[in-house]
């Protein structure tokens, strides 16, 4: 007599849930002894051991018979969660720093400026008086502070990043150490 193909699956389905929960039961018998080492996982621990310190019957039979049966019966669905669990801490490890792609780097810098020269071309008319008559207009107070910053051995640079940003940077020794925006796109 030969079985049913769904009746053989569905065995082949259960025998492997079966052996994932009992590796899964062992791994969490010997976590327990030897105490976890990520702290998030001692503190779940912590945390359903308090919890059931006044666990009533009905309490201790779900822990003991239902939850290894869902597990056995629908660990795929548990697999799949590990799983993309795993991925997308992979994936997220893996992105660049968006910020990264908007500071001033050195390919970015485009030639050396004094601050005399910046302040005679940054001059802000308006008109009507709304902009302070300064370098940069309401911006002043950031280009003073990148002033203020300079140190011994700084030079001043114009950068451009394409399609972010333009400004002026304050660059030691080849790193840029400070700067300041004054357009973006």
């Amino acid at each position: 007599m030969t079985l049913h193909p769904i009746l053989y699956w569905f065995g082949i389905y259960m025998a492997i849930g079966l052996v994932i929960l009992v590796i899964a039961r062992l791994l969490a018998a010997l976590n327990r002894r030897a105490g976890p080492s990520i702290s998030w996982v001692r503190e779940m621990m912590e945390a359903i051991e308090v919890t059931n310190c006044g666990s009533s019957r009905w309490q201790q039979v779900a822990e003991k018979l239902l939850l290894p049966t869902l597990v056995w019966l629908f660990w795929p669905f548990a697999m799949a969660l590990i799983m993309q669990s795993q991925s997308f801490a992979a994936n997220r490890s893996n992105k660049p720093d968006p910020q990264a792609a908007l500071s001033c780097q050195r390919q970015h810098l485009v030639r050396i400026v004094s601050p005399e020269a910046v302040e005679s071309v940054a001059k802000t008319i308006d008109p009507r008086g709304r902009v302070p008559d300064l370098p940069f207009g309401h911006l002043n107070p950031g280009w003073r502070e990148l002033l203020a910053d300079r140190q011994i051995g700084d030079t001043l640079w114009y950068f451009e990043i394409p399609g972010a940003k333009r400004g002026y940077a304050l660059v030691q020794s080849g790193k840029v150490r400070s700067e300041f925006v004054f357009e973006w796109d």
